[in-house]
């Protein structure tokens, strides 16, 4: 499949866009790891962040949490039986919901 050629107008807003969703990914996870923003916030489709961190890995939300790193992000996911490339959007309905159990029980215990 060629790539189609762009105008210069078409590059420009191209990445234009990319620079604004860059930006929304880095709030969102300094929201995350300052606890302005909630994990369980995100799986909410009808939230301003949900567009955004639709193609997003889940590990690199996980890790943006305070106290997560790798070897506790995925010491998590294989608990949950998630792959580590996971993206946001590709998660199944069995796979939110052990993640979201997760989360609801660790934010019982804060």
């Amino acid at each position: 499949m060629a790539i189609p050629l762009l105008s210069n107008e078409e590059k420009r807003s191209a990445l234009e866009h990319a620079r604004e969703i860059r930006k929304k990914r880095s709030e969102i996870k300094k929201g995350l790891k300052s606890y302005s923003i909630s994990f369980i916030e995100l799986f909410e489709e009808k939230n301003k962040y949900f567009m955004v961190v639709m193609d997003m890995k889940i590990l690199d939300l996980m890790k943006a949490l305070p106290g997560f790193g790798d070897i506790r992000v995925n010491k998590i996911l294989q608990e949950l039986q998630i792959s580590p490339r996971k993206k946001f959007k590709g998660l199944g309905q069995k796979q939110k919901s052990r993640l979201l159990d997760y989360f609801c029980s660790l934010q019982d215990k804060l």
